[in-house]
This record gives structure tokens, C-alpha cells and sequence, in this order.
């Protein structure tokens, strides 16, 4: 808000980090503990938040031409990221498919 723009992926993503993906993972770890989660699914819960998240806003920029100096690389991160999303979640087993499922849709925005 009023800072000059990333000049880099990674002071971006930093900023995702800081932002959407807080956002993300605050509401996993609060859902996790409601639902009794053990502290271990709790973690994975706000590693899955925190890659989503970034993820999310890679994919948000995309679609509304934001960050352009950053674009290629950022297309290439997405990727990464929503492997990274579906691998912290992977532990959790098929309760865990949703998850993934939503990370993946990050790569094929609706039209």
C-alpha cells in the first residue's frame, strides 16, 4: 500500500507471504484446531496455506496482468508451488483430496 513494487520474485512472493498466503493459512490452522486436529496435521495444514496462498496470488496476478517484469517466472513458481501444496497435504491421506484438488485448479483458471 503506498511501497514501491517487488523489483524481485522473491521480495514478491514475500509479499504473498505476508498477505494472501497469512490470510490462507491463519483459516487452516483455526480450522484444524476446531476440528481437533493434532498439532502435526495443524503444521501441515498452514504448509499446504502458505504454498496455496502464494500459489493464488501467482495465478491472481496473472489473470489481471499485475506484476508483468515478474510474469515468466512467476508461471513457472505456480507450478511449483502447487506441487509443493499437494505434497504437504499428501501425509493426510484421501481426506486430504479436496486440498489438492484446489491447488491444482490454480493451473486452469476458469475462463
Amino acid at each position: 500500500m503506498g511501497e514501491p513494487p517487488p523489483t524481485t520474485l522473491a521480495a514478491l512472493e514475500t509479499l504473498h507471504g505476508e498477505k494472501t498466503a497469512a490470510l490462507f493459512r491463519a483459516a487452516l490452522q483455526v480450522g484444524g484446531c476446531v476440528a481437533g486436529g493434532t498439532p502435526d496435521v495443524v503444521a501441515t495444514l498452514a504448509l499446504f496455506g502458505t504454498a496455496y496462498g502464494v500459489a493464488f496470488q501467482h495465478a491472481d496476478d496473472a489473470a489481471d496482468a499485475e506484476h508483468g517484469e515478474h510474469a515468466a517466472a512467476a508461471r513457472g513458481r505456480l507450478e511449483a508451488l502447487i506441487a509443493d501444496a499437494c505434497a504437504a497435504v499428501a501425509p493426510l491421506g484421501p481426506g486430504a483430496a479436496r486440498l489438492a484438488d484446489l491447488a491444482r485448479a490454480l493451473a486452469h483458471p476458469p475462463a
